[in-house]
C-alpha cells in the first residue's frame, strides 16, 4: 500500500511538473492554471475515494467515522498549507526552469528534517542530517552557479523556498495531527 502511494505521488508529481512548465509557458496568469489544477484534482480524488468505498468494504466502515464538522477543524490547517504551497510552487515554476525548479524545491527535505524536533516530532539521526546538509550544499552550489551566469530569478527562488518550508511544515503538522488517529496511508493520499 505504501509503495504504491509513493509511487503515485511521485509519478504525479513528475507528470505536473513537465505539463505545468508546458502550459505556463503559454499561460500569464500561472495561478488561474493552479485554480484549473485543484478543481480538476478535487474531481478526481471525490471519484476515486467513492468508487475505493463502493467497491471495498473495509474494517473502518465499523469504526465510528467523524463527522463533517469534526473533519474540517482537523483539515484546515492541511488544506490551507497546500493551497499556499502550491501556489508559491506553481509561482516557482513561472519564474525560473524546471530543473532549478526542483534544486530549489528540494530543499523540503532539510526543511522538513530541521522542523521535525521543532515541532516535538521525532528528530533524524546524524545520518539524515548530514544527507541534508549535502542536499544544501548542493542547492546553494547551483544557485551560485546560475547567479554567476545572471540566468536566474530571485523571485522565482524565493516562492520554491517559501514552498518548501510550507510543504515541510506540512509534513510535520500531517506527521504530528494524523499519526495518532489511525488513519491509513491511503486515507493521508486522500486527504
Amino acid at each position: 500500500e505504501i509503495f504504491g502511494v509513493v509511487s503515485f505521488y511521485t509519478l504525479t508529481a513528475i507528470s505536473s511538473i513537465i505539463a505545468n512548465k508546458y502550459f505556463l509557458k503559454s499561460v500569464t496568469i500561472p495561478l488561474t492554471l493552479l485554480e484549473l489544477q485543484m478543481v480538476v484534482s478535487t474531481i478526481v480524488l471525490v471519484a476515486g475515494y467513492t468508487a475505493v468505498k463502493l467497491f471495498k468494504k473495509s474494517k473502518d466502515d465499523e469504526k465510528k467515522k467523524m463527522t463533517l464538522v469534526e473533519s474540517v477543524k482537523s483539515l484546515w490547517p492541511m488544506v490551507v498549507c497546500n493551497v499556499f504551497g502550491l501556489a508559491f510552487n506553481i509561482i516557482c515554476l513561472s519564474k525560473i526552469d524546471a530543473i532549478m525548479h526542483q534544486v530549489t524545491r528540494g530543499i523540503t527535505l532539510p526543511l522538513t528534517a530541521l522542523l521535525g524536533p521543532l515541532l516535538g516530532n521525532d528528530s533524524g539521526s546524524w545520518r539524515v542530517f548530514l544527507v541534508c546538509f549535502a542536499i544544501f550544499s548542493g542547492f546553494v552550489i547551483a544557485v551560485s552557479g546560475e547567479i554567476s551566469t545572471e540566468k536566474i530569478s530571485f523571485g522565482g527562488i524565493a516562492a520554491g523556498l517559501i514552498s518548501s518550508f510550507i510543504n515541510a511544515y506540512n509534513a510535520q503538522f500531517v506527521k504530528k495531527r494524523f499519526s495518532t488517529k489511525g488513519f491509513s496511508a491511503i486515507d493521508l493520499v486522500y486527504y
